[in-house]
């Protein structure tokens, strides 16, 4: 399920947190996510959909739940803030906003394997500065993820994110580019994540997650296929040889299968390795891997001609 509050009513307006949720649901949809877009909605309307969330995921092995927007943390609980919210005091928060552990709650009775819950609401507290008083922290407080989570918030806990300067959110904007990284993992997706909002910010936001996952999990299942389509194609290149027919008397299907292997491994694993014939690389290789595979040919023919001729 992907959220995004932008429209806020009483707090400051935020631009990207609904373009955010719309990207996410593009690439989450191309993954072969079934994905719950949600925008712009009030306490009742969070609650509501965020339980039928937890229904509809009872018949899934994964879930995924991302919330753009406005977040604050209260007496050790975080909170996700609707967007008609009017928080006059720290004793509005826990009536009036939605609890960020009702989500954790949901997923975990749901049965799934895997969970992931994304965070984009580490921004500045939009109702702090007409508090008289206030125990509330910065940001968002660290949660332990549950068996089989992992969640991730866009800086560590006690820290204020960016909204960002373009379309997207800095965080959610990073991990949009991530996503697009053929074969990695969940950890090293959030890893990359780090690495790009710490650099874009400057050093002044760090990305945060906390995890329980066991084994390897990858968000895009297709974009993780490439590598193996490509293996696979290359490798039909090479085994893609004629079979003798019942006439064939000669030993030409032997010389055909190894000049063929030969010229398959010089035009695809040579290449693979790096190896070319330009000046300071050992090309010389190419010339080994061609002689074995013409004295292979004399070697097989001279062993396996009566074999061959018997199983004719």
């Amino acid at each position: 399920m992907v959220i995004g509050n932008s429209a806020y009513k009483h707090g400051d307006e935020l631009k990207n947190p609904v373009n955010d949720a719309f990207q996410m649901k593009k690439a989450l949809s191309e993954g072969g996510f079934e994905v719950q877009l949600h925008y712009n909605l009030s306490q009742t309307e969070m609650r509501k959909a965020i339980d039928e969330f937890g229904v509809r995921l009872k018949n899934f092995d994964v879930g995924l739940f991302f919330y753009a927007g406005h977040g604050i943390q209260a007496n050790g609980y975080n909170y996700l803030i609707p967007v008609e919210a009017n928080l006059k005091s720290e004793q509005d928060i826990e009536y009036d906003c939605v609890k960020a552990d009702r989500v954790l709650a949901k997923m975990d009775v749901s049965g799934a394997d895997v969970n992931i819950v994304i965070l984009d609401a580490c921004r500045n507290n939009p109702f702090e500065r007409s508090w008289n008083r206030s125990s509330a922290g910065r940001g968002l407080a660290f949660m332990n993820a549950p068996s089989g989570t992992l969640i991730a918030y866009a800086t560590a806990p006690g820290s204020t994110a960016s909204d960002g300067t373009g379309r997207n959110g800095l965080y959610t904007s990073a991990i949009l580019e991530s996503i697009e990284i053929p074969s990695i993992t969940i950890i090293q997706l959030f890893q990359n994540v780090r690495s790009l909002v710490t650099e874009k910010s400057n050093d002044q936001q760090t990305p945060w997650e906390s995890t329980s996952l066991v084994g390897d999990f990858y968000l895009n299942p297709k974009k993780n296929d490439i590598g193996a389509e490509q293996i696979t194609a290359k490798t039909n290149i090479i085994m893609d040889i004629d079979k003798p027919s019942i006439e064939t008397t000669d030993n030409s299907y032997v010389d055909r299968t190894f000049s063929r292997v030969g010229i398959a491994i010089q035009s695809l694993v040579i290449p693979g390795l790096g190896l070319s014939r330009t000046t300071g690389n050992p090309h010389w290789l190419k010339g080994v891997v061609g002689y074995s595979c013409i004295g292979g040919s004399i070697l097989f023919n001279k062993m396996a001609i009566s074999t061959y001729d018997d199983f004719l």
